[in-house]
């Protein structure tokens, strides 16, 4: 049954507030481009160095490094910029400039397209409109997703990305056109690249795509021809354009980081006086414990407030009456058979991305290593509400006014108080120096070095300004 059809399946009361939740979702994704450049204040040295490649390699064909149309570019801290923020932000920015807000509304136009794809995803695997718009509300005004959506590197792309990759594959292997399947596999790759832990995300989740069509194709008659050219569009696009990815990740070129942060990494294991095996096991039941301590998802969230806003937990007030509903509707067994395979699908994807975070044993629980989370919160939370909508007909109305009091507020707390709290998160005392200098005439560089900004960063705010240049050479 298509759009138009489950619309006019609902009543007019639920028709008139599903539109105006519509209209909430509308003026979240609006309000994702306004402000960039007092909401985060400053510019975080990770997203100026990021923007000193891209400028290269869109003037020069060369990375600040001297390297020819890289695929990768090193960064900072022996991180990497992907091919996927570089190439769009180099595209993007020639357009629309190379201000600071010219290059956070790529990641602006990233978290819009992450709405969509969630939407879209949700009704796909459902067929349900309620359960798509309240997914769509869930995402658009999270404030989790909306700061994810205002900071210019490469993490904003994954959940985009991932978003659309479900959507296209939905509602299974055995009944999507394969082109849609092989193209799915694309959109799962350029997640990949986007961000290192959506990596394993995305190698789980197509696993768990495979997993989920053969138990639901067991319930009918198995289609084995149409399972495995499924499949094969699927995996065979996901591998073939990932081929570059795996040879450097064997490699070793990409792992400096990870290696570093890994649970494994035996300096770490050392300094606790255990490297075996157990211990591992042990720090990583650790690890995953913090993302399951109501602190982080209802009273505090991530502390690092360049990953969440500092007021609340990482679920949204929509979220927590979603959840709140949910518990009730299981107790009670009210839950209609036809959401459990959805529900289920989306809790297995939800600790699928939380995963790679948990390999890792810095600054958990870590919203940003684990932002690709947002998809599933929201289509869990669309579901969840859905349900609750079959039993209570005014849940509708309920959510369009809890979802505008709260889109409001948090409205209120982004544009108004986190600029002055998110300020030496984002050196914004730092940049008004860099700047300062770099319009002398000549531009004092050297007067830079003790404001612990790095020259990478630094050289950003220089080509902005142009006050240097790029190298146009080929490394050696």
């Amino acid at each position: 049954m298509n759009f138009i059809s489950r619309i006019r399946e609902q009543s007019r009361t639920t028709r008139t507030f599903l539109a105006l939740c519509a209209a909430i979702v509308v003026v979240a994704c609006c309000a994702r481009f306004v402000g960039l450049e007092v909401a985060p204040p400053g510019f975080w040295v990770d997203e100026a160095a990021i923007s000193t490649q891209v400028i290269c390699l869109r003037d020069t064909g060369f990375d600040w490094w001297g390297k020819d149309h890289p695929l990768f570019s090193q960064v900072l801290g022996n991180g990497f910029t992907t091919p996927t923020w570089m190439y769009l932000a180099a595209a993007w920015t020639g357009v629309f400039g190379d201000r600071i807000a010219a290059f956070r509304s790529l990641a602006a136009l990233a978290g819009t397209f992450t709405v969509l794809g969630v939407a879209v995803f949700v009704f796909r695997s459902t067929e349900s409109i309620v359960a798509s718009v309240f997914a769509a509300l869930a995402c658009a005004i999270s404030p989790w997703a909306f700061l994810g959506s205002r900071v210019a590197w490469d993490p904003s792309l994954a959940p985009a990305f991932l978003a659309w990759g479900l959507a296209l594959t939905a509602p299974g292997l055995m009944t999507v056109p394969r082109w849609q399947l092989g193209l799915a596999g694309v959109l799962f790759s350029l997640a990949a690249y986007s961000y290192p832990p959506a990596r394993l995300t995305v190698v789980i989740l197509l696993l768990l795509i495979g997993v989920f069509a053969f138990v639901q194709s067991r319930q009918e008659r198995f289609d084995t021809r149409g399972f495995l050219f499924g499949a094969g569009a699927l995996y065979g696009s996901f591998l073939l354009c990932c081929l570059p990815l795996i040879d450097l990740t064997l490699s070793g070129e990409l792992q400096g980081r990870f290696d570093r942060l890994a649970i494994w990494n035996r300096d770490y294991l050392a300094a606790r006086g255990d490297t075996s095996a157990s211990m591992v096991v042990r720090v990583f039941l650790e690890e995953s414990a913090k993302f399951l301590h109501p602190d982080y998802w209802i009273f505090r969230g991530d502390a690092n407030l360049r990953h969440h806003f500092g007021f609340g937990g990482m679920l949204s007030t929509v979220d927590l009456l979603a959840w709140l509903g949910f518990i009730g509707l299981f107790l009670n067994r009210r839950l209609s058979r036809d959401s459990v395979v959805p529900i289920l699908f989306l809790f297995a994807g939800l600790i699928a991305a939380i995963l790679p975070a948990a390999l890792t044993m810095e600054g958990n629980p870590h919203a940003l290593r684990s932002n690709t989370s947002i998809v599933f919160l929201s289509g869990l939370t669309g579901l969840f509400l859905a349900e609750a909508q079959k039993c209570w007909k005014r849940t509708a109305a309920a959510i369009f006014f809890v979802g505008a009091l709260s889109a409001a507020f948090y409205g209120w707390v982004f544009f108004k108080v986190y600029p002055a709290r998110a300020a030496t998160w984002f050196h914004q005392a730092q940049i008004q120096v860099i700047e300062e200098r770099l319009r002398q005439s000549p531009p004092d560089f050297a007067s830079l070095d003790h404001l612990n900004y790095p020259q990478l960063a630094v050289a950003y705010h220089a080509l902005r300004m142009k006050q240097t240049s790029c190298p146009r050479r080929a490394a050696p």
